[in-house]
């Protein structure tokens, strides 16, 4: 089957508050490609974190830590999920286990201390020599005091355990390192 290229523009306008006048031009992209997520855009003070990777690695994992008030830490991840209204105000929204994501964090109120966010290849926790999660295409794009980051996956490096940033008040301090062992930080 032969797929022919477009110029074609992408417009959406919603009136419930989650995008307003924003078009992108896209140009020459086989149809097959395309692949689009909407989030809702954040509030004020609300952070929010999305995964996508591609088809190579099937469950990459986002796990959020960070305090927990008690003097230990928190962690939000496929089997805690969190919650947006209580502790730790940090949720996981949408859990990806089939390729390509989005797997998708929402902070809702962040309290002093230092938060982590680390992508764990769950697909292949067998195997930290793994360079798949280095090849699977992974990018993160982090919405946080009103900027937006993306983090795309480290290339050429091997290990099951990406920890890509880390959160302090306002600031976002890269890391982006891949590790082998399979525990995943505090």
């Amino acid at each position: 089957m032969v797929l022919c290229s477009y110029y074609f523009e992408v417009c959406f306008q919603f009136d419930c508050g989650h995008i307003c006048n924003s078009c992108n031009r896209i140009s020459k992209i086989p149809l097959d490609l395309i692949d689009i997520n909407l989030t809702p855009i954040v509030g004020a003070g609300v952070t929010r974190i999305f995964l996508t990777w591609g088809a190579q690695s099937l469950d990459l994992d986002s796990h959020l830590t960070g305090p927990s008030g008690s003097g230990s830490r928190f962690r939000v991840f496929y089997s805690n999920k969190g919650s947006a209204t209580s502790l730790p105000y940090a949720n996981l929204d949408v859990n990806d286990q089939t390729s390509y994501g989005p797997e998708i964090i929402t902070i809702t109120r962040q309290d002093r201390g230092v938060y982590r966010y680390v992508v764990y290849n769950y697909s292949n926790c067998n195997l930290p020599g793994s360079d798949v999660l280095s090849n699977s295409q992974a990018s993160v794009s982090l919405t946080h005091a009103g900027q937006t980051r993306t983090f795309p996956v480290p290339p050429r490096r091997a290990g099951i355990v990406w920890t890509v940033c880390e959160l302090n008040g306002i600031n976002v301090i890269p890391v982006n390192t891949i590790a082998s062992a399979n525990v995943l930080p505090e």
